[in-house]
């Protein structure tokens, strides 16, 4: 019986130590940075404080790296030496930030913006809107259940527009977006949204005016920001 209870408490003390050590183990303060890649005819994306992962062409990828000042070295795939971002910035813990890239290969442009993402309690979402497509005229968005009324008006190049509300899952299960020009109303692109609850969104109208190849015409890209 004596034998017993010493184990009972030689249990408890080891349990005691474990538990101490995991509240004792330190935690980095970290920030989420999502980097949307719509550079026209170039190549996936590396960000130096973070190897394992890239931002493929056409694409976005949501990165946590530790906060405080960092240097945010960006470059393509199998070529470090060429950055296409090479900017130090100041990460507050917890926060939540966005760079687009965008441009052409030889005229790379960016935007970079700290996030106030708007918290969703009811079943719907948000969705927001950029203009990313290089030298593009103004363009609006339509649905195509209503496409004579502009959910988004006159989007110039390189603007983005607040979040709009839409009805989630239980009422809607799809939206068709339309990016049309402006001026003509043409039909520029579509694309076809799953609805899903709570979630913010951004679509990128990205492209070259003009182009016909696959990797640099018009196209719509949903990036996730939560």
């Amino acid at each position: 019986m004596k034998k017993d209870i010493r184990l009972f408490c030689g249990l408890l003390m080891l349990l005691s130590i474990s538990c101490k050590k995991i509240d004792s183990i330190p935690t980095s303060p970290i920030t989420s940075i999502t980097i949307t890649n719509v550079i026209n005819d170039g190549k996936g994306i590396k960000l130096i404080n973070n190897l394992r992962d890239s931002a493929p062409t056409n694409d976005f990828k949501q990165f946590a790296i530790p906060s405080g000042v960092q240097k945010l070295y960006l470059y393509p795939l199998k070529d470090s030496l060429n950055p296409y971002y090479n900017q130090i910035k100041t990460l507050n813990n917890g926060e939540v930030y966005s760079l687009f890239l965008f441009g052409t290969v030889n005229a790379i442009d960016t935007i970079w913006q700290k996030e106030n993402l708007p918290y969703y309690a009811d079943s719907v979402f948000g969705v927001r809107f950029i203009n990313l497509c290089y030298n593009s005229s103004a363009v609006n968005v339509t649905l195509d259940t209503s496409p004579a009324i502009n959910e988004f008006s006159s989007v110039a190049y390189k603007s983005i527009t607040s979040f709009k509300t839409y009805p989630g899952p239980y009422n809607i299960s799809q939206y068709v977006f339309q990016v049309r020009d402006a001026t003509t109303t043409t039909i520029l692109t579509t694309l076809r949204l799953s609805t899903s609850r709570f979630k913010s969104i951004t679509l990128v109208f990205r492209g070259m005016k003009g182009s016909t190849p696959a990797t640099t015409s018009y196209g719509l890209l949903k990036v996730d920001n939560n």
